[in-house]
């Protein structure tokens, strides 16, 4: 298909009010009620639409039966999912990277080259299949409170539990984990690329973090230049770190999720007094770049300070700033903002990977953030759903790179695809195969993660009511096989997909 330039259209505050617009529409079309009592879009039939809790054990004896015997092939890869290719590499104990002939890897603790191929989110009770309950009009009937005490948090359900719980009967966890086992193998993941997990499921996973209490510029935009800066890093995570550093199945750290410094970041400082940090940064940065001349920095900005500390104090206009000097400067934001982070990290876990913030192209972040701090990172982690690569042409800095977050889904049975939307549920495999055997084919790509596990609720998630069709599963725990199928084939490919990848050219984006 023609591939697409990413463009401001795709922003993600635009498909959040998209979403809670179809959201309402829907609403309003069914008179009210919005989906069955298994959770189910209530205006609309499909094959296998489920109608009783006798059809959802009937499906679960017939998947359990044909996934049964399916092993990790321990002659072909180690416990990590590392491929045992004959080329072993230093076994250090942790996952760690390696350019290999030109190829960036990803190397297990047993010293095997390794791809993420992961999903985010590897459970039935996430945060992304919960929904308000408390409005029972859009509900034909919610599960017991008594029966399915599982499915319920306060006023939040989750029918993905309650459905699971029907399913699997007695022991319904256990039977769960086993089942999802023989799946991920038959699927051709091995990892937990981000968010909540099922520990029992004993895969290599990565690890969010945060930072409590720092200084904001924006929603999106911390101080690093704030002398309270790491010290809140420290405190944050300091005890996370420590309690992590031996776990051998840690891939590595992200931090501030898709949070960055983009020009919208400029202007809000600039309108800022001494009081923010970042602010008399910038003024310092301008005259360390205009010969410590305040009356250069007036003449450029349209100001009449007097001083050095005034001009600090001064609202300035972003648009007589030139756009090399903002572009210079969150470069330099981002070179505070990775080495604090990174000083932290590896002072309590000098063992596992700094992965970066997984930073959206193009939103709430620019390429001069992404790249201007990436010295400091041992990969460099984005979430990109649209349907090209171009990522990765972008930020090509001889690092590995990897896709957290990606998904394909279509519109229908009462959910809306994250745009751009595919053609039909059966198209999104053959969009999953064409985009990440692209991906793979790249030298410094070395990992994905599917966004999410299970579909998100007809009637939207806690917080910001996202009901994506993006899941592997739907609410019913049935597997998208139309999709699956391709993910399948593709997966088990790449491999050889990325080994045969032509090697890292040095000459690109040197100048980061």
């Amino acid at each position: 298909m023609e591939k697409m330039k990413p463009s401001n259209f795709f922003l993600k505050n635009v498909f959040r009010n998209f979403s809670f617009l179809t959201l309402a529409l829907i609403q309003i079309s069914v008179d009210g009620q919005v989906i069955d009592k298994y959770g189910q879009y209530i205006n609309e039939n499909w094959t296998g639409k489920v109608t009783s809790d006798r059809q959802l054990q009937i499906e679960y004896i017939a998947e359990n039966n044909d996934l049964i015997n399916i092993r990790l092939d321990s002659t072909a890869f180690d416990q990590y999912g590392g491929i045992k290719d004959g080329d072993q590499r230093s076994a250090t104990g942790f996952f760690r990277t390696e350019k290999i002939h030109g190829i960036w890897w990803l190397i297990t603790p047993d010293g095997y080259k390794f791809l993420l191929k992961g999903i985010d989110e590897l459970t039935y009770k996430g945060y992304a299949n919960s929904t308000d309950a408390s409005n029972t009009s859009k509900f034909q009937q919610l599960p017991s409170k008594t029966t399915y005490a599982d499915a319920w948090n306060y006023n939040q359900v989750n029918f993905n539990t309650a459905n699971i719980m029907k399913k699997y009967g007695r022991n319904w966890k256990s039977k769960w984990r086993d089942l999802m086992k023989h799946r991920l193998l038959s699927w051709g993941f091995n990892a937990v690329a981000k968010w909540d997990f099922d520990p029992a499921l004993g895969l290599p996973y990565i690890v969010g973090l945060g930072i409590d209490g720092a200084k904001w510029i924006t929603s999106y935009s911390n101080d690093p230049y704030d002398t309270n800066f790491q010290v809140c890093v420290e405190n944050t995570n300091k005890s996370k770190l420590s309690n992590s550093k031996n776990d051998k199945w840690i891939i590595g750290y992200f931090i501030e999720n898709e949070g960055g410094w983009n020009d919208s970041t400029i202007q809000v400082l600039l309108q800022m007094d001494h009081n923010l940090a970042a602010k008399r940064a910038f003024i310092d940065f301008e005259l360390s770049r205009y010969n410590n001349s305040i009356n250069n920095l007036n003449s450029l900005f349209g100001t009449n300070a007097l001083s050095e500390s005034a001009l600090k104090d001064m609202p300035i206009n972003a648009n007589k700033v030139p756009s090399a000097d903002k572009k210079a400067f969150i470069k330099d934001a981002s070179k505070q903002y990775y080495s604090k982070v990174r000083y932290v990290i590896k002072q309590n876990d000098p063992n596992h990977l700094f992965l970066g913030s997984s930073v959206v192209p193009y939103w709430q972040s620019n390429i001069e953030w992404a790249l201007g701090g990436a010295q400091y990172l041992d990969a460099l982690s984005y979430d990109y759903y649209l349907h090209d690569t171009q990522p990765i042409q972008d930020y090509e800095c001889d690092k590995p790179l990897m896709n957290l977050e990606l998904s394909y889904g279509c519109d229908g049975r009462g959910l809306i695809a994250y745009p751009p939307s595919c053609n039909s549920f059966s198209d999104r495999g053959e969009i999953y195969s064409n985009m990440i055997e692209d991906m793979f084919s790249h030298p410094s790509f070395v990992g994905m993660g599917w966004f999410v596990l299970y579909d998100e609720p007809i009637t939207g998630r806690p917080g910001d009511g996202e009901h994506y069709q993006e899941g592997l599963l739907n609410v019913v725990d049935q597997p998208y096989m139309g999709l699956l199928n391709r993910v399948q084939i593709s997966n088990v490919k790449l491999w050889d997909i990325h080994k045969a990848a032509l090697p890292y050219s040095t000459t690109q984006n040197q100048h980061y």
